[in-house]
């Protein structure tokens, strides 16, 4: 196999690829708190509806009211996961985006980091 030659970007280029990640990391963002707020109701709903049913007049079929919040736990546990890998997909690319900042090269166009206590007065503190 050949190995591929890479080439240099210009500032242009780059700054053209920035905007596509960050807009990735808006929707893969927005996607994320879609999915949280909507998987905790649903969960919520299903843990509380026995408790609930009588009192919004909704019939439930005859099956176990303690299976609802067994169910409720599932539905928390499969989120969980599909949260991981919401919130994986948002941290890779949000590196990527930092790693292409880094290829612009002059520190003024560089992100300030939290960690930088002379520009950030309260700073990051390990020690907290």
């Amino acid at each position: 196999m050949e190995k591929q030659k890479h080439q240099k970007l210009n500032k242009d280029q780059i700054i053209t690829l920035m905007e596509i990640y960050l807009s990735e990391w808006q929707h893969r963002d927005s996607m994320l708190w879609q999915q949280v707020f909507k998987y905790f109701y649903v969960t919520l709903i299903v843990i509380i509806l026995p408790n609930i049913a009588e009192f919004l007049k909704i019939a439930l079929p005859p099956i176990n009211k303690k299976l609802f919040p067994i169910i409720g736990i599932f539905m928390a546990v499969m989120f969980l996961y599909v949260g991981i890998g919401y919130a994986l997909r948002l941290k890779a690319i949000g590196l990527t985006y930092t790693r292409m900042m880094q290829l612009l090269g002059n520190k003024k166009y560089k992100r300030i980091s939290i960690r930088n206590r002379k520009e950030i007065k309260y700073g990051w503190q390990p020690s907290l």
